[in-house]
């Protein structure tokens, strides 16, 4: 178990690091899911390590409930920015009058009629 857990932590760990600092959403997501591998690698070394040493078997499903929890708590921070994608919504580094502004410049465009359309 002790050594699964150091190669679970090792793998999954190069590939938190390699992909972090990604801007898209895609991306953020597959480093926080990797993240709790790491997590879940890291409870089972601890646990592993106490094994060793105690007869504490109770630690295995504490730590698990933790992980759970800490994995709930960043599903629902970020339940919002989901659902907006789901529904189509603009994203929140959009700016709609700057890009209308940017369609106006453009000749044979009428902004005018293309966001009444879409906003009505």
């Amino acid at each position: 178990m002790l050594i699964f857990a150091i190669i679970g932590i090792l793998v999954n760990g190069a590939a938190v690091f390699r992909l972090k600092g990604g801007k898209s959403l895609n991306e953020r997501v597959v480093t926080w899911h990797l993240l709790e591998d790491v997590l879940g690698w890291v409870a089972v070394f601890v646990a592993s390590i106490f094994l060793l040493f105690s007869d504490l078997h109770i630690l295995d499903p504490i730590l698990g409930i933790l992980i759970t929890l800490y994995v709930l708590w960043n599903v629902i921070k970020r339940l919002r920015e989901t659902l907006m994608i789901f529904l189509q919504g603009v994203p929140a580094d959009v700016d709609i009058e700057e890009l209308e502004k940017k369609l106006s410049a453009i000749s044979g465009v009428n902004c005018f009629s293309f966001f009444f359309f879409f906003f009505l």
